[in-house]
């Protein structure tokens, strides 16, 4: 149907042409929707070339206002196409080179100059070199299937056995495991946590490489830190959110995760201390970056921090970081709501300060307090070494030392004994290992309450052994009774003369001399030993049916699900079972 084609092209051109003595009215939409369309109609050969070439050439000779938009609609569209073309190739060329000159000649925006290049340069693209894919050996090309294709939540199992089977006394190879756990934003963010779980279950076999991939995550943080460029803040990200899973995972302890907070809100800032009239040059009042990794590593693990020492640590670098948020400018919405959400899942009953000298305040009565635990636990000045006080660091200067100063007081205040064998241990260690000894197993806490529960356990089991001994013991001595066949046949009879809806029967057991007797007794059944024996009994029954009820519905389901097997087994050979209704 050849007419449609060529009413359409009539239509448009005459739109095309009335637009164009219609400079002056603001018709923006509309020119971009004539232009598009005859574009997009060329490269489909429905346009013809003089036609579109005359629109082109029209918005060449008057470059100015609308034309500038309706030029670039046209070469961006149909642009390439007209240029490679053989019939208007040659045509093509000459009006971009008039439309160049008139560019650099004429003067135009700065909106209209990056326009005009932009169309030009989607016309005739300038050459360039093809960049050649990089070379990579076989074995990371499997690391690299391994990491971003295999590992999943139901694969882990067995990619930590194909991990465990590496050569890892080969230094490329282990070069290639630590760049690959290290550089966790090339995965999945949901598969943060499986690396996670990686390097706990891969440090029990090989320690060295544990501690090299948590120092290379740490020295990552430390360097966006400190280059800030907003490019690496998806890997940044990334990293928080890896620190926070290895905190779950217990690959790194909590002294390392609060050492990354009090680093975040900290450094840069001229004294430790962020304030509005000193800003830093690391950390803008404007950039709020630093605001969402704390709220990332808070939301991944700040639930753990919940009891005891370790959420009263917490409460002290919130009231902190409350003073950090407070001394940038005002934060945009997401931010903001990042913020609420972040302290009312950690605490929502804690009240949030609205100025920054309120904060500051509560940070000052927060280190002083502290300051006063610590010096009632410290010894005297002049009994402290020169070395130890060179490197001393201002405890009113350096909120982070002094919230560790604390806690260790505090700890000293509860198992003096547990703080002097950690002491000696720091000394003899360097400081820089990150959770060597507390990465591997329970800490020292933990030891402790383990082995109280276990004396307990230990004791009541031992108690209730003794008991039952004794008890066995006790009912072994007692010979058992000789019932004489004249007497069973007695009782039998006065049980049948009996009403067993009246009277409960209850045999008892007495000892005369040396022979042991027998008694029957009626016990009434609205009695309490009688309704506690029946409900007993009642309780055991009711027991007993509930098991046979689960046996039944296991066996059911096995059997089920053997026919359901040998169903499918022998679908896969082409073989149709079908079974029969069950009687």
């Amino acid at each position: 149907m050849p007419d449609i084609g060529s009413g359409l092209i009539a239509a448009l051109e005459d739109e095309f042409r009335y637009l164009q003595r219609k400079k002056s009215v603001n018709l923006a939409e509309t020119r971009a929707k004539n232009t598009r369309y005859l574009a997009e109609l060329t490269k489909f050969k429905i346009t013809p070339n003089h036609l579109i070439l005359f629109c082109i050439k029209s918005c060449v000779d008057d470059l100015t206002g609308p034309n500038v938009d309706n030029l670039c609609n046209l070469l961006e569209g149909s642009g390439r196409f007209l240029l490679k073309s053989e019939a208007t190739g040659e045509k093509t060329a000459s009006l971009l080179d008039v439309m160049k000159r008139k560019k650099a000649a004429q003067n135009f925006t700065h909106q209209q100059i990056t326009m005009l290049e932009n169309a030009y340069y989607q016309c005739d693209p300038p050459d360039r070199v093809v960049i050649p894919p990089k070379e990579r050996t076989p074995m990371e090309l499997f690391l690299r299937h391994l990491f971003f294709n295999v590992l999943t939540k139901k694969t882990i199992d067995s990619v930590i056995k194909t991990l465990r089977k590496m050569h890892w006394e080969d230094p490329k190879i282990f070069q290639l495991l630590v760049s690959h756990f290290t550089k966790v934003w090339k995965a999945k963010f949901s598969n943060i946590h499986l690396f996670a779980i990686l390097l706990h279950d891969l440090s029990k076999f090989h320690p060295d490489f544990h501690v090299v991939v948590v120092d290379q995550v740490l020295e990552n943080l430390k360097v966006g830190m400190e280059v800030n460029n907003f490019k690496y803040n998806q890997q940044r990200i990334a990293t928080i959110k890896y620190i926070g899973e290895m905190y779950n995972y217990r690959v790194i302890d909590s002294k390392v995760v609060l050492d990354v907070l009090w680093t975040l809100t900290m450094f840069g800032h001229p004294g430790n201390r962020p304030s509005p009239e000193d800003p830093s040059l690391r950390d803008a009042a404007d950039d709020f970056f630093r605001v969402r990794l704390t709220c990332t590593l808070l939301d991944t693990c700040g639930s753990c921090f919940d009891r005891g020492q370790l959420r009263k640590k917490l409460d002290h670098f919130l009231i902190f970081f409350q003073m950090y948020i407070l001394a940038k400018q005002t934060p945009p919405m997401d931010v903001g709501f990042m913020i609420n959400d972040t302290f009312d899942s950690l605490r929502p009953k804690m009240t949030m300060m609205k100025t920054y000298e309120e904060a500051s305040n509560a940070v000052d009565n927060m280190v002083a307090a502290n300051q006063a635990a610590v010096e009632s636990h410290e010894p005297a000045e002049e009994e402290l070494d020169d070395d130890a006080s060179d490197g001393e660091v201002d405890i009113a200067s350096d909120p982070m030392e002094l919230a560790s100063d604390s806690e260790s007081s505090d700890e000293a205040e509860e198992d003096p004994d547990a703080h002097e064998a950690e002491r000696d241990e720091s000394e003899d260690e360097d400081e820089m290992e990150i959770g060597r000894n507390t990465s591997y197993g329970p800490t020292v806490e933990d030891e402790e309450e383990f082995e109280r529960e276990l004396a307990k356990m230990m004791i009541d089991t031992s108690d209730s052994r003794k008991a039952a001994n004794e008890k066995r013991t006790a009912l072994a001595d007692v010979a058992l009774p000789v019932w004489k066949k004249k007497e069973k046949i007695r009782d039998e009879e006065l049980d049948d003369e009996e009403d067993g809806l009246q009277h409960m029967k209850f045999t008892v057991l007495t000892k005369k001399g040396n022979k042991n007797q027998t008694r029957t007794l009626q016990v009434p059944v609205d009695s309490a030993i009688a309704v506690h024996t029946r409900s007993k009994q009642e309780q055991v029954r009711a027991e007993q049916q509930q098991l046979k009820k689960l046996v039944l519905e296991f066996e059911e389901r096995e059997e089920a699900q053997e026919k359901k097997s040998l169903q499918e087994s022998m679908a896969k050979r082409g073989i149709r079972i079908k079974y029969g209704e069950p009687a």
